[in-house]
């Protein structure tokens, strides 16, 4: 048998990559799935190569499962989620949610780390401002039933369930109010009233945030959803960055008791 020749040592090389190829299917560019969790069924998940918040041709989409779980395939642009139900309480998903590179769920908790961190915000005075404790970050947040679930991301958990129900009720107050408005030519990073390339409530949200200057007095690591004083101030200059006239003291009293209250059952 003659001695294998370096030519036909690299066309088996060439052949056995063949084999294994179409065994596993050819990855067309850097196009291999990647698995997300989210509590969104039937909603559109994609890779907003264009950077427009919307699922144009040509850019990878899939459609989230009745779970809420998808796969997308690796490329470039931004992972979104918008559409779609809520698996828990059946409602429409309004949002337009986003999450952070080398994160494996999206949801609201996500979308408004990343809105922060798009307005320059640094990661621990993110982490300050969402009351997320150690080395818990949004990377760390998984949608799957919390009791499934270590105690450090029950935590993280329970804060996205809590951020996606305020950032409901501020963008239907702000819908109410017929003032909520997107412009698509915003830069990221800023905070204009009224404006975003992002969801209006979420960026005016990750706005207020950023306007509550903790100071000397305050303590971002107190903030906390569950007590009425914070809800009625995020309310406060939440709204304002919405460029919304805000309700009466007393209106808002009431409305921020209320919220608290219901986040404390969340």
């Amino acid at each position: 048998m003659a001695p294998r020749t370096p030519a036909s040592r690299v066309s088996l090389h060439a052949l056995a990559l063949t084999v294994v190829f179409l065994a596993v299917g050819i990855p067309s560019g850097n196009a291999w799935a990647k698995k997300f969790t989210s509590t969104i069924r039937e909603g559109t998940a994609f890779r907003d190569r264009v950077k427009n918040g919307q699922p144009d041709d040509g850019e990878k989409r899939t459609t989230t499962a009745t779970a809420g779980s998808f796969s997308l395939a690796n490329g470039k642009g931004r992972v979104y989620l918008r559409g779609g139900f809520d698996v828990q309480t059946g409602l429409p998903n309004t949002q337009l949610l986003t999450t952070p590179p080398g994160t494996k769920a999206i949801g609201s908790l996500t979308a408004l780390w990343q809105a922060l961190r798009d307005r320059k915000q640094p990661v621990a005075k993110v982490k300050k401002m969402l009351n997320l404790k150690g080395g818990v970050t949004a990377v760390n947040y998984v949608a799957k039933p919390i009791e499934t679930v270590k105690p450090k991301i029950k935590g993280l958990i329970k804060r996205n369930a809590q951020h996606q129900t305020f950032v409901q009720f501020l963008k239907s107050l702000a819908q109410a109010k017929k003032t909520l408005r997107v412009a698509a030519t915003a830069e990221a990073g800023t905070c204009p009233a009224g404006t975003s390339t992002e969801d209006d409530a979420i960026a005016a949200l990750a706005c207020a945030l950023i306007g509550l200057e903790p100071g000397k007095k305050k303590d971002w690591s107190a903030l906390d959803l569950t007590n009425p004083e914070t809800v009625k101030s995020l309310f406060s200059s939440s709204l304002t960055e919405l460029g919304i006239t805000l309700p009466e003291d007393s209106k808002l009293t009431i409305l921020a008791n209320a919220t608290a209250d219901l986040m404390k059952k969340i």
